[in-house]
């Protein structure tokens, strides 16, 4: 993959948002383009525009990609909806490094 540290998603308020990111997506390769407006989607449905402003504003193209590729390598343990309030519950990086090099590791079931 290409060097995209030099691209930074720059914008002083969220509402400035969608037009700084269309406005720094038009240079890339398509590819990359189909890939921060997956990750930006992401954030939208995970976080909402606040959060997704947070985790995208003032990055570099190749920042947002590692950090979301960071987020992928996770593994997830339990998702669901109780309450109305929708979770998912990740395995610690800790236990996910154990769970390689001694053959794995069982979380222990989430009862809520």
């Amino acid at each position: 993959m290409e060097d995209y540290n030099d691209l930074v998603l720059t914008c002083e308020s969220l509402g400035d948002f969608g037009k700084a990111r269309n406005q720094l997506l038009s240079q890339v390769s398509r590819d990359i383009r189909r890939k921060v407006n997956d990750i930006s989607i992401y954030y939208l449905h995970y976080y909402g525009s606040q959060g997704r402003f947070d985790r995208m504003n003032n990055r570099s193209i190749g920042t947002i990609i590692d950090e979301f590729s960071s987020m992928e390598s996770m593994r997830s343990v339990d998702s669901g909806e109780q309450d109305g309030v929708c979770f998912q519950l990740f395995e610690s990086p800790e236990n996910q490094e154990a769970g390689e090099s001694s053959g794995g590791s069982q979380a222990p079931p989430v009862v809520g």
